[in-house]
Order: C-alpha cells, then sequence, then structure tokens
C-alpha cells in the first residue's frame, strides 16, 4: 500500500527565510526549530511507513520535543540488533527478504531511511524484525541524493547478508526497484 499523509505539527513546514538563516547562522532560535523539523519529520516517517505496513514501531504519544514509540525486548531484554548477533542470527534469508521487501515499501511511499544497516535493524524473532532510527530519512521529492542514499542503504545490507553467507542480489533489486515501468522485486 502506498499512503500519504499530512504534516503532523505546524514546525514541519518548510522554514521561511527568517528560519531558514536561524538555522543557518546557528542561532538558538535556529538550533531549536531544527530540533523541532528533525523530531517532526522522524515521527511522520514512523507513522507513514507503520501504516504502509512495513517493520517500523509505532509511535504512541507526541511531546513538544520528544516522542515515544513502540519498545521491542526479547527474553526480557531490549531487543538486539542484527549487528550484534551475526554468527547467531537464524533465517538469514527470510531477514534479508523481509528488509528488502521493508526498503521496497520505504521507496514506494517516497521515503529512502538513508542510514539503513544492521544497527539499525532489531531482531524480534526468526521471522520477526523492526527497523530504526528515522531521523536521517529522506523523502524523495526532496533531494537529488535519495537514489544515492537508497544505493547506500541496500549495499550495507546486502553486504552484512553476504558476509553470513546470504544471496543477495543488489544490483538486481536495485534495478527492478527504479525500473521506470514500475515493475517491483519481491
Amino acid at each position: 500500500a502506498v499512503l500519504r499523509t499530512a504534516p503532523i505539527t505546524s514546525c514541519e513546514q518548510s522554514p521561511h527565510r527568517r528560519e531558514a538563516r536561524a538555522i543557518k547562522n546557528k542561532t538558538s532560535f535556529g538550533r531549536r526549530l531544527n530540533e523541532c523539523l528533525w523530531h517532526s519529520l522522524e515521527v511522520r516517517m514512523l507513522r507513514l511507513l507503520r501504516a504502509a505496513g512495513a517493520d517500523v514501531p509505532e509511535v504512541l504519544a507526541v511531546g513538544e520535543q520528544s516522542f515515544v514509540m513502540e519498545y521491542y525486548e526479547t527474553e526480557g531484554r531490549a531487543a538486539p540488533r542484527l549487528a550484534d548477533l551475526r554468527s547467531e542470527l537464524l533465517h538469514c534469508d527470510w531477514i534479508l527478504k523481509r528488509t528488502l521487501w521493508n526498503i521496497k515499501v520505504f521507496f514506494e511511499n517516497g521515503v529512502v531511511h538513508g542510514d539503513l544497516s544492521p544497527y539499525n535493524i532489531l531482531y524480534l524473532s526468526p521471522e520477526q524484525i523492526a527497523i530504526i532510527d528515522f531521523p536521517q530519512a529522506v523523502e524523495l521529492k526532496m533531494s537529488a541524493l535519495t537514489v544515492d542514499l537508497l544505493k547506500r542503504d541496500v549495499h550495507n545490507v546486502c553486504s552484512f547478508f553476504r558476509r553470513l553467507g546470504g544471496d543477495c542480489e543488489e544490483e538486481k533489486f536495485l534495478n527492478k526497484l527504479l525500473d521506470k515501468e514500475g515493475n517491483h522485486y519481491c
């Protein structure tokens, strides 16, 4: 499903000249505004992607400068990151396929994670993951760098799984995802 959402707070609006100058000059007002924009972006991305069916935490509450999201644990501890498991990781093929499926859902909804790696993927069970850390996410329409960031995300994921013996066809995935005909992988 491809979903679109409206901005959730007034600080998400594009800054005007005065605000842009304050951010650029790093004034106290500019730093507060920049933090608000960053915070709002992460909340908006999580809500958008969760509604689209992606494996991301649910936003439970939003404050002025903070938000609470779903907490994941396994065996009474915080859920481990894929990077922490490496050789102990079960069902690598399924996790790789699910991660690539999530990247596709993000892309179809106009979002690139921008910093996806095994450090931002939580292992919940042999058949369940959660992708976290979206403050640096980029909307496709907002930056000319999104394709480069997408390629980096896919490379980071595929490199990790190849080291574990997985078969990740990085170029094939990217070619199908970026295909102008609308054909998609996974």
